[in-house]
């Protein structure tokens, strides 16, 4: 794995509080990554993250990118604007096009047992583009979550909509039946907390 080289991606909005911690998962991964480089993208931080991210990045290989949207649009679409911005900064980069793989890591603490070790063990695998890491009790992020056959939709817009059309009492389980019932499911094969990807075989596109 040392000879392969890696870029870090991570989306950041008011994280002073877990960054330090972050900051120690990355540094037990780069000390054993040969070539590196890490992508912060900061939007609408009103705390101490950036200045945070400036002192982590001395003397490292990355940068610090900012977008901000003065709240003109909501969280789901920043987020998704953010990470297009990194995918751009990537194509466009001739050195950093030609990296082996693409680590996108969340900076809000899911990611802090991370290490150089499970990493190392995970792209031992065979033939793979892209491998997607879960929870082993259950998962909460059921915006994310698309399966064919299982969860194909927007699980807030269906919630929205089927709310508007029923009555008070229904509203328990129309939640269930949207959300909650999918906590507990067996789904370790296809959510999604950490991604990383063969740039190789990756297409960039908005």
């Amino acid at each position: 794995m040392e000879k392969k080289s890696f870029i870090i991606c991570c989306t950041v909005k008011n994280e002073a509080k877990t960054l330090k911690k972050f900051f120690r998962t990355l540094n037990n991964l780069i000390k054993n990554i040969e070539n590196y480089f890490i992508i912060f993208v900061l939007s609408d931080s009103y705390d101490d993250s950036k200045n945070l991210i400036v002192n982590f990045l001395k003397n490292k290989k990355g940068i610090l990118l900012e977008k901000n949207f003065k709240n003109e649009i909501g969280r789901f679409a920043k987020l998704e604007t953010c990470r297009n911005f990194y995918l751009e900064y990537i194509s466009n980069d001739e050195e950093l096009s030609k990296f082996t793989y693409m680590l996108v890591l969340d900076v809000d603490g899911v990611n802090n047992l991370l290490n150089y070790r499970k990493l190392n063990q995970s792209i031992q695998k065979e033939s793979w583009n892209g491998i997607f890491a879960s929870q082993k009790l259950f998962y909460y992020d059921i915006f994310a979550l698309r399966k064919k056959k299982y969860l194909e939709t927007d699980c807030f817009k269906k919630l929205k909509s089927e709310i508007k059309i029923s009555s008070y009492f229904n509203y328990k389980n129309i939640f269930y039946d949207n959300i909650s019932k999918f906590f507990f499911k067996n789904i370790s094969k296809y959510v999604i907390l950490v991604l990383i990807l063969h740039l190789e075989d990756a297409e960039f596109t908005n």
